[in-house]
């Protein structure tokens, strides 16, 4: 899959410029390819599923600072879907570069999954693992 040079120009944008430097290209784009498997495995992509009505590919329910109107059960209903990609992108970075209370960057896809979602863990995996062509036990860091 290319990466296009305006999705690697946003993800700057949304980490602010500080977390990574425009020459990183490895990590930026370790950053687009899990946020977009993530957004997959959220059902994103799917026309009217939750994940497109609340501007939140990644069905997000923290949002990270940036702008939001509400939520939607425990789902942030961000204000435009820029400022969803931008969170998404953001909870990744956080994930990869083990700045996440959660996450960490060894952790396997089903290891993230466990944490992730609390429904469908191994089917979340699959999914994210298959869009990226890996095994739900690739290291996250390793994608």
């Amino acid at each position: 899959m290319k990466i296009s040079w305006l999705v690697v120009a946003v993800v700057l944008l949304a980490l602010g410029g500080t977390a990574l430097a425009a020459s990183d290209s490895s990590l930026s784009s370790r950053i687009t390819r899990l946020a977009e498997a993530i957004a997959y495995a959220e059902g994103f992509y799917i026309d009217g599923s939750r994940p497109q009505r609340n501007n939140n590919p990644g069905d997000l329910t923290s949002p990270l600072g940036f702008s939001f109107i509400g939520h939607d059960g425990i789902y942030v209903i961000f204000s435009t879907l820029n400022d969803g990609w931008k969170a998404l992108y953001k909870q990744v970075e956080l994930m990869l570069t083990n700045r996440s209370g959660v996450y960490s960057n060894n952790m396997t896809i089903l290891d993230v999954a466990r944490r992730y979602t609390t429904t469908q863990q191994e089917e979340w995996a699959n999914n994210v693992a298959s869009r990226l062509g890996v095994t739900v036990d690739a290291i996250i860091s390793e994608v």
